[in-house]
């Protein structure tokens, strides 16, 4: 997904809306890897530009599982089958 101006018809993201929401949403996904999750894609910023991001492995006991991030962060739980 390409990420840029929101007036661009091409640019699919725009801009979080302050650096203090772009931190959050960064320190989610820093403290989600921290704590076991894999991060599959994303992970990074230009600015207020923060890319998409995919967690793998995120547990239910993790930030990134439990409360919204307001970011574009996809966590994925991985639950196995039950015989």
């Amino acid at each position: 997904m390409r990420v840029g101006d929101p007036s661009d018809a091409s640019d699919a993201l725009g801009p979080l809306i302050d650096t203090r929401q772009r931190d959050r949403v960064h320190s989610v996904v820093t403290g989600a890897v921290a704590k076991g999750a894999i991060l599959a894609a994303g992970g990074a910023y230009d600015g207020l530009y923060y890319q998409p991001t995919v967690l793998t492995d995120v547990t239910s006991d993790n930030l990134a599982w439990s409360e919204e991030i307001f970011g574009p962060v996809a966590p994925i739980q991985i639950i196995p089958h039950c015989i």
